[in-house]
């Protein structure tokens, strides 16, 4: 099993986000320290199809990745909440642990409100809109003994869990990382309170105001790359096979005519 590098003490009177002390240890870390930068992000990566790769490829390839993620989560803008959010919205962050967006990654998005009230109605708006509209159920399930919201459709296009931890409101499609939330809220190995990010605070500082802060850290890297990823990953690429083999069947017998 590697060993973690030694990381320098951090200094005593180092400042963290709160954000960071509500995110597992194990997590990646987009931080957009603010609503309107998660706006600028949104609007860039519409921009650029979607997709963060296009942002540093020779032309844009639309994969309609972001879009299919918004479908999932069941976490859309409206015109009224790019206008308001920033007054409900505090800070925002993408976490999870994998980066494997196109197989299906783990993943969320946490919000820290300003009102949590406001944010709490509004996201429970677009759950109930949604189920409205048909191919979707609504499920009130229990994770580390708190009541969460699960949407799902039958098809995996839908797969929702939206919880709540105080101002800190988490939107994921993994019900392990919702559990792993819950557990960090209760103090529980936090990215915040960890020793080799409390070093990078030392060394890029809060002040610098950073319109996206992206952050790996030793703890993301050693899960990923332990055997448990290793034997996931091998299962995602199996069913990335099968569901290829079934497209290329049906144009295939689109093509002969037959069924």
């Amino acid at each position: 099993e590697p060993s973690l590098p030694d990381v320098p003490e951090p200094a005593a009177d180092v400042q963290v986000e709160p954000m960071a002390m509500h995110v597992p240890a194990e997590f990646f870390y987009v931080r957009f320290g603010s609503f309107d930068n998660f706006l600028w992000f949104q609007d860039t990566l519409d921009t650029w199809g979607g997709d963060l790769q296009n942002l540093v490829a020779t032309r844009s390839l639309d994969y309609g990745r972001n879009e299919r993620l918004q479908e999932q989560l069941v976490l859309k803008q409206s015109k009224l909440s790019r206008m308001l959010g920033g007054a409900v919205i505090a800070d925002v962050a993408i976490v999870g642990t994998d980066l494997l967006f196109r197989d299906g990654a783990a993943y969320g998005f946490l919000f820290q409100a300003r009102n949590s009230t406001l944010l709490s109605a509004d996201f429970a708006s677009q759950r109930a809109e949604r189920v409205k509209r048909g191919g979707v159920t609504e499920q009130k399930i229990k994770i580390e003994g708190q009541e969460v919201s699960y949407l799902s459709s039958p098809d995996g296009s839908v797969r929702s869990y939206y919880v709540v931890s105080g101002d800190y409101h988490f939107i994921s499609s993994s019900a392990v990382l919702v559990a792993r939330f819950l557990q960090t809220a209760k103090g529980q190995d936090s990215l915040g309170a960890s020793k080799d990010f409390r070093h990078l605070r030392t060394i890029m500082p809060l002040t610098r105001n950073d319109s996206v802060f992206v952050y790996l850290s030793d703890a993301f890297l050693h899960n990923i790359t332990g055997p448990r990823y290793r034997i996931e990953m091998l299962r995602r690429l199996e069913a990335v096979t099968d569901i290829e083999l079934v497209l290329l069947a049906k144009l295939e017998s689109a093509t002969e005519g037959k069924p």
